[in-house]
């Protein structure tokens, strides 16, 4: 737990710990009497997942207070969703006491830690003392909270999700990856699941909470299937700090990411891109002299799927060709070539935010002969895709 949520988890635990006395009477009924923070009477605990994980929604959790009557009694906690929870728990104590989760009712499968609380635990106000503990949870479904010593308590939790889920366009959303053999727990890939409203190309980033991370980003179809190369990212890299990939307007994807460096949060971006191109040589389509031309060349597309334009030349011109583009995932090509110079001009996308420009002349003038010439796209990979822009200029 990073030490700005443990702060904001005590601070409510310290407000739940001055309430629970005065809200909670001594009872004698062998069953704990239950509040949530509306002073609401409930039967069980619940958590809150964290969702966009901005730092306002990192502050968030789950209060509740309650009244145990008998030693080791169990109380059911709600959990909605594979994932991760910090929680802290402040109690009234003379003598040590003990609260842990556990995956059954009779409490012999441990699901995270065990939070111990005394004396020497953080006091929080005058007599009452408090510690954290987290938990690993494999499946959403009912757990149990279970506490050594009768008293009150105050519980606060937040959670981390772990699961394959949907993500929607340009929303972040909160995840948790890790790997826990002792809690039966491995969530260090998730799918999500992504249907883009445009063709044209996506944008993967990824922030985590920790000083460092980094994620493997690779684009599947809807069976899952990688469809791209897996693909590195880091927030703090020069170079990766994103995966870009060309998809199809309604079309199935998962974008599966793998980690090792728990929490963070993940969005995707869908960038629309009209494209007018032509599919083969014989039917380039005409690029205008000063104006770009943009498209995409999408995963589904075999290698010997090109994109064709052409420009023509009435007489000898000075020109430059710029290129710009996206490609995270193997090379997207981008060649000139004409009968007027017996060879070619080539560019390749390899990165995000490419940007190149030549100037185009022959081995014994800076212009270009008059004549036409062609501009073919396409790329080197099965699972290579991305998006472009060319522009010849004067």
């Amino acid at each position: 737990m990073n030490s700005k949520v443990k702060k904001v988890l005590c601070s409510l635990v310290f407000a739940l710990a001055l309430l629970v006395t005065s809200v909670l009477a001594p009872v004698n009924a062998q069953a704990a009497i239950i509040y949530d923070d509306s002073d609401v009477e409930v039967t069980e605990l619940a958590t809150l997942v964290l969702t966009t994980g901005t730092e306002a929604n990192r502050e968030k959790v789950a209060t509740y207070m309650f009244q145990t009557t008998m030693e080791n009694e169990v109380i059911p906690i709600k959990i909605t969703t594979k994932g991760y929870m910090d929680y802290a728990v402040a109690a009234s104590v003379s003598a040590s006491t003990d609260v842990g989760i556990y995956t059954d009712e009779t409490c012999t499968v441990q699901a995270g830690n065990i939070a111990y609380i005394s004396t020497s635990s953080d006091q929080i106000s005058e007599g009452v003392y408090g510690n954290s503990g987290y938990a690993y949870f494999s499946k959403a479904g009912t757990y149990y909270v279970k506490c050594k010593t009768p008293g009150t308590y105050g519980f606060t939790s937040q959670m981390y999700n772990g699961a394959n889920r949907t993500l929607k366009d340009n929303t972040y959303t909160t995840a948790y990856g890790y790997d826990y053999d002792k809690y039966n727990y491995d969530s260090r890939e998730i799918y999500y699941k992504y249907v883009p409203t445009k063709t044209g190309y996506i944008t993967v980033s990824t922030e985590h909470f920790e000083d460092y991370g980094s994620n493997n980003i690779t684009l599947c179809n809807s069976s899952k299937k990688a469809i791209s190369n897996e693909v590195y990212t880091s927030p703090t890299s020069t170079y990766s700090k994103k995966a870009v990939f060309a998809v199809k307007k309604g079309t199935t994807y998962y974008i599966k990411a793998r980690t090792s460096s728990k929490g963070y949060r993940i969005k995707c971006k869908v960038t629309g891109v009209t494209e007018s191109s032509g599919a083969k040589k014989t039917s380039a389509k005409t690029l205008t002299i000063g104006k770009a031309k943009k498209g995409v060349i999408l995963s589904e597309d075999k290698t010997t799927t090109s994109d064709w334009y052409k420009f023509t030349l009435t007489k000898a011109t000075k020109l430059n060709l710029v290129v710009m583009g996206n490609c995270s995932s193997g090379n997207l090509k981008v060649e000139l070539t004409s009968a007027s110079i017996g060879g070619s001009v080539k560019f390749t996308i390899s990165s995000t935010d490419y940007e190149g420009s030549k100037s185009l002349e022959t081995y014994t003038s800076k212009s270009l002969p008059k004549g036409t010439y062609y501009i073919r796209v396409y790329k080197d990979d099965k699972k290579a895709s991305g998006n472009y822009s060319i522009k010849v200029s004067k």
